[in-house]
């Protein structure tokens, strides 16, 4: 798990670091999806996801295409899975203690009085 601890003086720092972790959430998924229907293209049109039948009978630039379409669709589920280990914590004059955690599309606030020990 990442912990990013902040003392933001204002509001506006906070929901900022909020809105620019949930749009490359967002980013990251959109690109996810862009690559799934690429490689969800390639091996329909092939009839085949397996490497080994399409030699000899795609192109290799087709071949090398697809390969680095997989690799892109592995590192952007890494990436995605490292930003959902994210919790914010800040501490702040202005603010209760808390933790921001990702939930689905967004970021919630867990308060540390709420949270049982």
């Amino acid at each position: 798990m990442i912990k990013i601890i902040a003392q933001p003086t204002e509001i506006w720092t906070l929901r900022k670091i909020q809105s620019l972790l949930s749009l490359e959430t967002v980013f990251l998924k959109r690109q996810i999806r862009n690559t799934q229907n690429k490689i969800g293209d390639f091996e329909r049109l092939h009839r085949t996801p397996c490497r080994d039948s399409l030699y000899g009978h795609v192109d290799d630039m087709e071949l090398l295409e697809w390969e680095g379409e997989i690799e892109t669709l592995r590192r952007l589920e890494r990436k995605l899975t490292s930003l959902k280990e994210i919790s914010f914590e800040y501490s702040s004059s202005f603010f209760a203690a808390g933790f921001w955690v990702p939930d689905a599309e967004s970021w919630v606030l867990i308060p540390i009085s709420g949270l049982s020990t």
